[in-house]
């Protein structure tokens, strides 16, 4: 028996282990970013050179993160944006750095949660709705491809893109880019030319991100890469070690990092709300009732509300359910009641499905609402919570509004559903 349960536990633990190094790699790229000053030259270049814009970093935060967690895991993107908000943040003033820091803190927090939206691969809640839709033998789900799930998910992005735009944007005080666009530098303050040390740093970072793409594509399309995932995510990670914390005879004497560079900067207060996000998550399991999924699914076929207002309840109670429990569990539980809606309105399950799917990324309100919200708040000190909790509340109900809006039109036209 206690070999059994060991063998149960090393498996999980392989099973695991790709998102467990995922976050390491990313931790030591992290720190390569910050100790070559490459996040500096880059925010000084590319968001601060030609006119102070604090619009446009607060915009290129946005869709950076959105376009990044398309491809990676949210936390992962979270993680790699971080030296760049603080570099940002280093820029303005104290009296204008508060309002600052927690609009480029939304900004990375509601980008790197609607990539996940925007690609089959950029959420496991997208991966789980195939299973699902597998398991329960759904037709239409043969029809749904890596490339057609673009056809309806990227217009979508976009226009909970441009909500994010509307709601940052409103929410700042009227003197708010006059203040911090007086703080910035008008012109890139860094040398021409690029240091040996900030080349390297930049060629990692980009094959990283090339890796962690082309991992998340394998993964979501070809079956068979998942045994050998791990694998691959060990010999990349040991690369890794070799190549940034050794020396490489005749081309390089010193290594890019040292162990302290990791030791004495691990993001605490962001791993702190992480642990935070991750208790809170272990105790919402153990206490869920086992008829939450039966009284969910008479509650809101009970709405006497129509067809469009259930529609409506459903992807609402999904979002608000995802501020308080992980993702992949608010799916587990609403996939039966997506399916039961279908079958009393004589519909096929699939755009219930996957309006489930989607509006489980869609989780702004609470800082522990997912380990992106986490690591981001925790990490970004000096950020205001009620606007926060406010701005968060007004993208959660204007997502769900749009997405039940978008995609019982757009998914039985782009399908062909009955």
């Amino acid at each position: 028996m206690d070999q059994l349960n060991l063998g149960v536990l090393g498996q999980y633990i392989w099973d695991r282990l790709p998102i467990i190094l995922v976050f390491a790699d990313g931790f030591m790229i992290y720190r390569l970013l910050t100790e070559s000053d490459l996040t500096g030259r880059l925010v000084a270049r590319a968001m601060f050179g030609g006119g102070a814009r604090p619009q446009r970093i607060v915009l290129a935060t946005l869709v950076t993160a959105a376009v990044l967690s398309m491809f990676i895991s949210n936390t992962v993107t979270a993680l790699l944006l971080l030296p760049f908000l603080k570099t940002a943040v280093g820029k303005v003033a104290p009296p204008a750095r508060r309002v600052f820091t927690s609009s480029l803190t939304m900004a990375a927090v509601y980008g790197a949660n609607l990539g996940g939206v925007g690609s089959l691969i950029g959420s496991p809640a997208n991966l789980l709705l195939i299973g699902a839709l597998d398991a329960g033998r759904v037709p239409a789900a043969a029809r749904i491809t890596f490339l057609n799930w673009w056809y309806w998910s990227l217009p979508l992005l976009f226009m909970l893109l441009a909500l994010a735009v509307v709601v940052l944007h409103l929410g700042q005080p009227r003197s708010f880019y006059e203040e911090v666009g007086a703080d910035l530098p008008s012109g890139p303050a860094e040398p021409a030319t690029v240091p040996a040390g900030q080349r390297t740093a930049g060629r990692w970072f980009l094959l990283f991100l090339l890796f962690l793409m082309a991992d998340g594509v394998l993964a979501g399309l070809v079956r068979d890469y998942r045994w050998l995932q791990s694998a691959v995510h060990l010999v990349v990670f040991l690369m890794l070690i070799g190549l940034l914390f050794f020396p490489i005879p005749g081309r390089r004497c010193e290594p890019l990092l040292h162990w302290r560079n990791l030791i004495g900067q691990l993001p605490r207060r962001g791993l702190l709300f992480m642990g935070l996000f991750l208790g809170i998550y272990g105790l919402t399991v153990l206490a869920l009732p086992p008829e939450l999924e039966q009284y969910l699914t008479s509650a809101i076929s009970s709405w006497d509300m129509g067809p469009p207002g259930r529609t409506v309840g459903l992807v609402l109670g999904v979002i608000f359910l995802t501020e308080i429990l992980s993702n992949v569990l608010v799916v587990g539980l609403f996939f039966p009641v997506a399916q039961a809606m279908a079958a009393a309105q004589g519909l096929g399950p699939l755009p219930f499905m996957v309006m489930v799917s989607v509006a489980a990324n869609c989780a702004f309100m609470l800082p522990v609402a997912t380990s992106c919200n986490a690591l981001l708040y925790g990490e970004m000190q000096g950020l205001s919570l009620r606007r926060f909790l406010a701005a968060g509340l007004v993208m959660n109900i204007g997502a769900g509004l749009i997405i039940a809006a978008w995609l019982p039109v757009a998914l039985p036209w782009i399908y062909r559903l009955d």
